[in-house]
């Protein structure tokens, strides 16, 4: 299960980040606050609220404001993802 080490509201700036490297079987292991995308693509992912889903074209370094606790390999062409929490 993925940790929330937040401790503070979305709306505040993050305090950790962590490279993301997408995974089938695998929970991250902190539930992000936002994710950022170094290389454009497609991103699959389940939400800390159990919402399963491909974003479809996140552009090059955009930073999504999403609470994830999963990225999925399948359907995600995206790369260079960081967590941040």
């Amino acid at each position: 299960m993925s940790q929330d080490v937040t401790g503070r509201g979305i709306g505040q700036p993050g305090s950790f980040l962590f490279t993301i490297t997408p995974s089938d079987t695998e929970e991250l292991q902190y539930v992000t606050r936002a994710v950022r995308v170094g290389t454009g693509g497609d991103l699959a992912v389940k939400t800390d609220g159990g919402s399963v889903v491909t974003i479809p074209d996140v552009l090059s370094g955009e930073t999504l404001a999403i609470r994830c606790v999963r990225v999925y390999a399948t359907n995600t062409t995206a790369s260079g993802i960081v967590g941040i929490t």
